[in-house]
């Protein structure tokens, strides 16, 4: 049994390590502004969380995202400007030949916040207490002062603010892109089983 207990552990080395060392590089790409706006998304849905976000012109509008696969996905598009973050969570469940394994990535959790710059999300779900100032609702997501990252379409419902405050924020997530990404004490876990941000 004890053979057999280090074998297992042996493979999941072998299979995990690498993964890591690939989502650490793009992450550190992301951060870099290394990574381009347009890819094929995967069509996994993953978990961000934050304690207090604070944004400047924010823009939401609805859409929808093609899967590399060939699947249609309706989204949320939201993008700032400039961003700031707290306690920041992502984490994405895995099934793979070891078993269910959850990734997870926190930064910003020693005082100092994550610093985006035009920072866009594709969410399926979002949750937050949520203040705006100067907000304008209805507006033609064409017209949104959003970042060449959110494509819009003539006509569709758009949203806009001059601020936004989110706190204890949620979001099931398609894709997320940003032109620049500072996270502070970035750190990179392996968990057994399923242990997400929410």
């Amino acid at each position: 049994m004890r053979e057999q207990g280090r074998v297992r552990w042996k493979r999941f080395t072998m299979i995990f390590l690498p993964a890591l060392a690939v989502a650490l590089l793009l992450v550190g790409a992301v951060v870099q502004g290394a990574i381009g706006a347009a890819f094929a998304v995967s069509g996994e849905k993953f978990q961000l969380a934050a304690g207090e976000l604070r944004g400047r012109v924010f823009t939401d509008f609805r859409s929808v995202v093609k899967t590399a696969d060939g699947r249609l996905v309706p989204v949320l598009v939201t993008s700032i400007r400039h961003a700031s973050i707290t306690d920041l969570c992502q984490s994405v469940v895995l099934d793979l030949p070891v078993g269910t394994v959850t990734f997870r990535l926190t930064a910003a959790d020693e005082g100092e916040p994550a610093i985006a710059r035009d920072l866009v999300v594709d969410a399926v779900y979002q949750n937050g207490d949520t203040t705006y100032t100067d907000l304008e609702v209805g507006r033609d997501a064409q017209t949104l002062d959003i970042p060449p990252a959110a494509v819009a379409q003539l006509g569709r419902f758009g949203t806009q603010a001059e601020t936004v405050v989110v706190r204890d924020l949620k979001q099931i997530v398609l894709a997320q892109t940003a032109a620049r990404f500072h996270l502070p004490n970035l750190t990179a876990t392996i968990h057994t089983g399923v242990n997400t941000c929410f």
